[in-house]
């Protein structure tokens, strides 16, 4: 009996820890510029186009109008994807997307506040994993 008592016991304590997660979360996500709308970044291999997600209404969902927009195409920015399939943010609001078939994380950063990263000066090689690339690749 004492055994399960002690499991029992510590499956409590699990659940407690995992409970208080979500409120020591949001502490983090306060120093992210965007996170009072929880924006989403998708990378799109198909279309070679990175996706931003708002939920600008804060019901939960990123479907309403105006919700989703481009927020870099490879056809309007001068760096190129072609196997676009990792993407993470930095707390300073960088989006670099990694391409696995020509070893490059590129950086995105909307400078001029219109939405995207399409525009000069607003995505460039973070690293470049090929031969002449950076020294560590």
């Amino acid at each position: 009996m004492k055994p399960r008592n002690l499991l029992v016991s510590l499956l409590v304590l699990s659940a407690s820890v995992d409970l208080c997660a979500p409120a020591a979360a949001q502490g983090l996500i306060s120093l992210i510029p965007f996170a009072h709308t929880r924006d989403l970044y998708v990378s799109d291999s198909g279309d070679d186009k990175v996706w931003r997600l708002q939920d600008l209404d804060l019901d939960g969902d990123y479907d309403d109008a105006g919700e989703f927009t481009v927020f870099y195409d490879d056809t309007l920015g001068a760096q190129i994807l072609t196997n676009n399939n990792g993407i993470a943010v930095g707390l300073g609001g960088i989006v670099y997307v990694s391409d696995s078939t020509t070893d490059v994380i590129t950086a995105l950063l909307d400078k001029n506040g219109d939405g995207d990263a399409n525009d000069s000066g607003e995505h460039w090689n973070w690293f470049n994993g090929t031969v002449g690339g950076n020294p560590g690749g």
